[in-house]
């Protein structure tokens, strides 16, 4: 579904505007758009409704810096992004700075979709950030005038550290202490106002309180008279799903039950306006929880509190909301009971993940039942298939019972798949071990992959003539493959290719390191690599979770990818992802390889020195954790690197060291500008230019596809230091043939 956008165009060229709006087409937006060129048009047109204003730089009677000023001095809160086609680099800077959300050249407008989502999420979170600012100052006020007159003192701090900085407190604690806000505030005041003697057991409260999620404390503090007071200090943390702080709703009722204080997270949370309630009974309790309310509230009246009570209430729209209260009665200056506050969580994600564990569990129990019942009806089958066969033997081929005995054998053999599809299911395959040649699987399976995948995907084999061997489960290898095959030709509706791809490869104490279930040491590589659609960041993070599934309902089960893993990782391997969005995907399963067996690639060893350099290498990496980690072992290794998070990055760095740098190193998947175009773009301006190519797709796939010719040096992730300094040096040393 196509995302609404209203838009303005200031632009003098109806063409080049036409153009802006196809693009915004393309990128998954429906623009309603208004097209103006000059000032008067442009002032009439401006209005907060506005997702985003797309202005030339510059136009024969007005220009976009003027444009923005206007829009700045109306204050309204309206993304500008400036698209030219001669607007430099010194210009765009300055614009930027003077409040210009991005800028864009003409000639490369594939990034407008995504400068305008990101303009727009840039816009909500401001939003958001000023909601809540505003619904902090009113929950203040709120309970400024509630707790005025209670015995009760109401403060929060900062849980960062120790510290324990105060950061709002009731007006009574200043009162009662003598200090004034300012002075509270400051980082040292409570540790100083805590009697000496108290102050090393009640400091302690962030360690107990993040771990019993509340905590009581008693002891001494001063006043600003110097007199020392015992208080009894209870604390309590409130977490969302993910650990996080939960957004509290804050409201109070009166001895009548109606709503005397509503914040704006109640709001959020219910939905209805503190217009809406105020001075009405509380509308969000469902007529089969009324009575549930009103025990609870008579109780509450009555002196009582709770703490962390959970219970359904419901939203204006109609849809139900889990919630988690703590309440306490309110008192008047006679110390009367005068009402009630809450202070009410939504649960309803949290209520969420806990059913889609219980939901995972269940899962798991009926996977034990039915890979017990798989275990003992495969013993059943094994009997039934070994007498089929002893009839068979004793049965001449003209015999008139040889006909139901075969059907018998048919049937059993049916059977036998199902058990095998149940245990594979439950995860409690046994493995049969043994060592094998991972070529000879994958060769055994090519017609197979044939027929399943359909002549308009192309299946490619590259496989090392001298892969070492591997101890796993040949059976459970094979199911997985075909796994992968299954997903690759669904993530390829219209066609592609499919590339399964073997090595020896080394995973060093480097590479061992960044992941838990990596021993360093020899391995033979897997690699199956497709040309489909591909995956979000988000996806790939979740793909081997049990049940996750990005298939339509009753597409898939969500459990082959979670099989692969737990197959591999019992064999003691390591499986990988890597995907964009339109470039495919590459998975990576790493088996360890079988001591003694066929030779593993000479690589050297950590203990020996790596190969050095002093050259200049340009990284061009947009990933920044693989970035910096690069980096860091280049310049270990002598060379001196200048980075850059993307090929825009790199032209600018370019523009101020060019004739000293003596290597390109580039990614070859990345946003805006590819590795090969900017290798492409730098060489033509020193032909004599280094470039080796980096990418986490397997390298087949790669060449295949065109991004790179097979005589272009290449370097495949993951890889180790050692490889890395290899590459980088015969890369650096090669002579190129005359």
């Amino acid at each position: 579904m196509s995302t609404p956008l209203q838009v303005l165009i200031l632009e003098d060229r109806p063409v080049d505007a036409a153009l802006l709006l196809a693009r915004l087409r393309e990128a998954g937006f429906a623009p309603q758009w208004t097209h103006v060129d000059n000032e008067a048009d442009y002032v009439a047109q401006l209005d907060p409704a506005l997702d985003v204003i797309l202005a030339d730089y510059s136009l024969p009677q007005f220009d976009a810096p003027s444009a923005l000023r206007i829009l700045q001095q109306r204050a309204l809160n309206v993304p500008f992004i400036i698209v030219s086609g001669t607007i430099g680099e010194d210009v765009a800077v300055a614009a930027m700075r003077a409040g210009a959300t991005d800028y864009l050249l003409k000639d490369r407008l594939s990034r407008l979709g995504q400068a305008v989502r990101q303009a727009m999420e840039r816009r909500q979170l401001g939003q958001q950030h000023r909601q809540t600012q505003e619904s902090l100052e009113l929950t203040q006020q709120r309970f400024g005038h509630l707790l005025h007159a209670s015995p009760t003192l109401a403060y929060a701090v900062h849980l960062e550290s120790e510290a324990s900085q105060l950061i709002w407190g009731s007006d009574n604690i200043f009162r009662w202490t003598g200090f004034t806000p300012e002075e509270a505030r400051a980082p040292d005041w409570w540790p100083t106002q805590v009697h000496p003697d108290d102050l090393q057991h009640a400091s302690r409260f962030l360690e107990r309180l993040l771990i019993h999620e509340q905590c009581g404390d008693e002891y001494r503090i001063r006043d600003k008279n110097g007199e020392y007071h015992w208080v009894y200090d209870e604390k309590r943390l409130i977490r969302d799903s993910q650990g996080k702080p939960v957004e509290l709703a804050i409201l109070s009722l009166d001895l009548c039950g109606k709503v005397t204080a509503w914040n704006a997270a109640a709001q959020r949370i219910f939905g209805w306006t503190e217009q809406e309630v105020l001075g009405h009974p509380v509308p969000y309790v469902p007529a089969d929880k009324q009575a549930e309310f009103q025990e609870l509230f008579s109780q509450e009246l009555a002196g009582g509190e709770l703490v962390g009570f959970e219970t359904q209430r419901l939203r204006k729209d109609g849809s139900r909301v889990e919630t988690r209260f703590f309440t306490a009665p309110l008192y008047d200056p006679q110390h009367k009971v005068s009402g009630s506050l809450a202070l009410v969580a939504d649960i309803t994600e949290q209520k969420r993940m806990e059913e889609q564990f219980r939901q995972s569990q269940k899962m798991e129990a009926i996977g034990r039942l039915a890979g017990g019942v798989a275990h003992d009806f495969n013993n059943m089958l094994t009997i039934i298939l070994g007498y089929t066969d002893v009839l068979l033997d004793n049965l001449s081929q003209h015999d008139s019972r040889r006909e139901a005995v075969l059907a018998i054998d048919q049937a059993s053999q049916r059977a036998a798949k199902l058990t095998k599809q149940l245990l594979a299911f439950s995860r409690q395959q046994v493995l049969q071990l043994q060592v094998f040649d991972i070529n000879a699987i994958v060769r055994g399976l090519i017609d197979m992959l044939k027929r399943l995948l359909g002549e308009d995907v192309a299946l490619a084999v590259a496989l090392d003539p001298h892969l070492s061997s591997v101890r796993a489960d040949s059976a459970q290898l094979e199911q997985v493959l075909l796994n992968l095959a299954v997903n690759a030709r669904d993530a390829m509706p219209h066609g592609g290719h499919l590339t399964f791809e073997t090595c020896n490869v080394v995973l060093d104490a480097d590479y061992a390191s960044r992941f838990a279930d990596v021993r360093a040491g020899q391995y033979v590589l897997l690699s199956v690599s497709d040309s489909g659609h591909g995956m979000e960041p988000a996806t790939l993070a979740r793909i081997f979770e049990p049940f996750f599934t990005t298939k339509a309902q009753g597409k898939g089960t969500g459990l082959g990818l979670a099989m692969a893993f737990g197959m591999v990782h019992q064999c003691g391997g390591h499986i990988s992802a890597s995907s964009e969005p339109g470039q495919g995907t590459t998975f990576k399963l790493y088996l360890p390889a079988v001591a003694g067996a066929a030779a593993a690639p000479e690589v050297i060893s950590a203990r020996q020195l790596h190969p050095h350099g002093t050259e200049t290498v340009l990284l061009v990496e947009d990933e920044a954790a693989l970035r910096t980690l690069t980096g860091r072992i280049l310049r270990g290794q002598g060379y001196t690197v200048l980075e850059a998070r993307d090929g825009n990055e790199a032209l600018i760095i370019w523009a101020d060291h060019g004739p000293s740098i003596d290597l390109l190193l580039t990614d070859v998947v990345m946003p805006q500008m590819s590795g090969r175009e900017l290798a492409d773009r730098l060489r033509a301006l020193k032909p004599e230019l280094k470039v080796l190519f980096v990418s986490g797709y397997a390298e087949d796939a790669i060449v295949r596809h065109g991004i790179l010719e097979a005589n272009i040096p290449f370097l495949q992730k993951p890889f180790t230091a050692e490889v890395l300094a290899q590459r980088l040096r015969q890369t650096l040393d090669h002579k190129p043939e005359r």
